[in-house]
């Protein structure tokens, strides 16, 4: 894609696709409408002319003649010419073409382009139901470049485009973390979050306006003459001050500013805070340096309201304001509108409005909730959002419970439609306790269904990481970890999201490799694949995740039959096509349902392991006794084992509160081969809910049960300080893994 180069001009490609052959394919029709543009625009010069403003019987003889677009467009003006009955913009509704910046808006309105339709503008304003699986590779090419021209990094390449793309449709369709998780919390905390990001955006907002206006002001200003203002009718007001004139300020506050520095405050008239205040110098004639201050008041507003910076440094109450549930769709609407430049005309093309190169959103709510909370707890220092949010996430998991009346806020919040999830057995059980089908009934490339989970798209992601410590006190050599997780227990039907406010969740994809989606029992089903959710987030953070087959001990209601069925090469070559069709990484293989390693099935299960075709897949097989497994040890690359020696089971490490145990985790410093983390997720089961609803966690425990998690992978008091107990998370063991 050519620097600075529009992809299209999507009113051209309409009028094109409308009146032009319908033969024509899409890579001709763009060349086209982009050359009938260029050409309409010499033509004219001076004053530029749609294509639109022609009558449509002037366009439709016009472009749908034989010839070359220089032709076309001439076709087009002769006709136009010889009927003066046909006046121009006879017939046609249009208007001018925002930039509307959106991944979705810009996908709807090449859609409607592309089918003919001259509104697009209109037909695009509604396009919460628009994906990008329907369009085909050369749409989705053209969608990603307008996506990146709008936002200016049209000199991206091709494959930037289409990444920063899906990026950015992930954020829109909530698959990355999103506001609503920050806005469904407890109605105290929620107006004190809330107070703070309508502050953070009317000073963004002011800081638009007010830093291109001082150094304006600077640039002309005469130190000698009458200081300057603005006029009464300005929609600006400021007024600039000798700084000596100013209480409380004099020339040290520049010691430690460059000579072209800006001093940002917040009013300086004794008694209010009504002024946004731009400190700086400028010399006069003799050469000296004096000092000033731009006083900029500025009505902003913001979601919908109207308030001057005084009323929210003073002591008017944001819940005073408006009921917290308006607050939070004002927010919202807010958030909607950066993401479409649905904003002020004074902020358009302004950075802080546009997608980034990466795909990343405008500064929405969910970051600036999650910088501000960083700098309440840890003072003035500037991290990055990823690092802010994952702070907040660690620290403050109470904001993703006991929602203030989620239902009324967000009507989805009481309407999650449950799909089924991909399980099976290897034989059922009379006594089962579910109605999932056996392996053996699955047909190699079968299709599910639409009441099932939807399957997962996202690869995993393999490039661009790189790896250090984030400890300071860690460990020689680093270890890669494998977390045997249980996600939840085994149900038929879940929410397709895995973001509600109290579910059992992972947030330290950083520290390890693997991903083991742990589960299954010989009544509820022994063949777990994992959930898409979980599996979009794993590959996202460049995790390679596992479903699970499950043949527990004999006395634990194991069947020695099911070892016989797995072995079955037909059926090994199942669990990889479930793999291959579901986007996940491999199966974890829990064989335990034997009498003794001598048994027959054993060895046949190893046999017909290593003669199968793995297609890319792995598999990881677990045997319990160590020096027995050796004798079952795989050959293949992609096939391995692993027994008790490597595993660490967690349960002990968590009591009942919950609360982390770190006088069991000092085995970390005494055995060094362990690998495998199982049972981490045990504090967020102590309170798990019951029934139904079995894949939620207590609300009122939740903030524990995450605070383990923390002190597990951190550290005892996170990444900042050493524990006083000996225990400095997985932190000290694993390096973390960045983009």
């Amino acid at each position: 894609m050519a620097a600075n180069s529009e992809p299209v001009c999507l009113t051209s490609l309409a009028t094109v696709k409308k009146y032009g052959d319908p033969n024509l394919t899409l890579s001709e029709a763009v060349a086209l409408a982009s050359e009938l543009k260029q050409l309409n625009s010499v033509r004219w010069s001076e004053t530029y002319v749609l294509l639109l403003q022609f009558s449509e019987e002037a366009l439709r003889h016009g472009l749908s003649s034989p010839g070359t677009a220089q032709e076309k467009i001439e076709a087009v003006v002769d006709y136009q010419k010889r009927d003066s009955s046909l006046a121009m913009r006879n017939n046609h509704k249009y208007q001018y073409v925002p930039n509307e910046t959106s991944p979705k808006r810009i996908i709807k309105q090449l859609q409607e382009a592309l089918a003919g339709n001259t509104e697009f503008i209109k037909a695009a304003e509604s396009c919460d139901d628009c994906e990008v699986s329907p369009l085909s590779p050369d749409v989705e090419l053209l969608a990603a470049r307008t996506f990146m021209y709008r936002n200016r990094h049209a000199g991206a390449s091709d494959e930037e485009a289409v990444q920063a793309f899906h990026k950015a449709l992930q954020y829109q369709n909530g698959e990355l973390r999103t506001s609503t998780e920050f806005l469904n919390c407890k109605e105290t905390e929620l107006v004190g979050i809330i107070k703070k990001v309508i502050l953070h955006f009317i000073q963004e907002s002011i800081d638009i306006i007010g830093l291109k206006l001082v150094k304006r002001v600077r640039a002309n200003m005469d130190p000698d003459a009458q200081l300057p203002k603005s006029d009464n009718w300005d929609m600006n007001q400021w007024e600039v001050f000798p700084l000596s004139e100013v209480d409380k300020f004099g020339e040290e506050l520049f010691e430690n500013q460059s000579d072209d520095g800006i001093i940002l405050q917040w009013g300086y008239e004794q008694g209010q805070k009504s002024y946004r205040s731009y400190l700086f110098s400028a010399e006069d004639r003799s050469g000296r340096k004096r000092y000033y201050v731009m006083k900029f008041r500025k009505t902003v507003t913001i979601s919908g309201f109207n308030a001057k910076v005084k009323d929210l440094m003073g002591d008017n109450k944001i819940s005073e304001i408006s009921k917290i549930s308006e607050i939070v769709n004002a927010l919202k609407r807010f958030q909607t509108g950066k993401e479409n430049m649905q904003v002020d005309s004074e902020f358009q093309r302004c950075a802080e409005y546009l997608w980034g190169r990466d795909g990343k959103p405008p500064a929405l709510p969910y970051f600036l909730v999650a910088q501000l909370y960083y700098l309440l707890q840890k003072g003035d220092q500037e991290v990055s959002d990823r690092e802010a949010l994952a702070v907040l996430y660690a620290r403050m998991p109470y904001l993703l419970h006991k929602p203030c009346d989620a239902s009324k806020n967000f009507p989805e919040a009481s309407q999650k439609e449950k799909k089924k999830t991909y399980t099976w057995f290897l034989n059922k059980p009379s006594e089962a306790s579910t109605d999932f089908p056996e392996l053996r009934d699955y047909s190699v490339g079968q299709t599910f269904g639409e009441d099932y989970l939807r399957p997962s798209v996202e690869h995993l992601q393999t490039e661009g990481f790189h790896y250090e410590w984030s400890r300071v006190n860690h460990k020689g050599s680093e270890k890669d970890f494998t977390l045997l997780y249980r996600a939840r227990p085994t149900l038929e039907r879940v929410p397709q999201s895995i973001l509600e406010e109290n579910r059992i969740r992972f947030d330290y994809w950083q520290y390890i490799r693997e991903f083991v989606f742990f589960g299954g029992s010989s009544t509820e089903g022994t063949v777990l694949a994992p959930d898409p959710a979980w599996i979009d987030e794993a590959h996202r953070n460049g995790v390679a995740i596992f479903g699970t087959v499950f043949l527990p001990p004999l006395n634990n209601g194991g069947n020695k039959q099911d070892i016989d069925e797995l072995a079955k090469p037909e059926n090994l070559q199942k669990l990889v096509d479930i793999a291959q069709r579901l986007n996940f990484d491999g199966w974890f293989l829990n064989v335990e349902s034997y009498e003794s390693y001598s048994d027959r099935s054993l060895e046949e299960l190893k046999s017909s392991i290593e003669k199968m075709n793995l297609g890319g897949k792995t598999f990881i097989r677990y045997l319990p006794r160590c020096d027995q497994s050796e004798s079952y040890r795989l050959k293949p690359e992609n096939i391995r084992t692993t027994c008790d020696k490597y595993i660490i089971n967690l349960y002990p490490a968590f009591t009942d509160k919950p609360s982390l145990s770190f006088s069991y985790l000092k085995r970390f410093e005494d055995e060094s081969f362990l690998q495998y983390l199982m049972f981490a997720d045990e504090p967020f089961w102590r309170v798990k809910l019951r029934g139904e609803e079995g894949y939620l966690v207590d609300p009122d425990n939740y903030p524990d049960a995450q605070d383990c998690l923390w002190q597990f992978f951190l550290g005892e008091n996170g990444l900042e300080r050493e524990s006083a107990n000996g225990w400095d998370g997985i932190a000290k063991y694993a390096k973390e893994r960045k983009l």
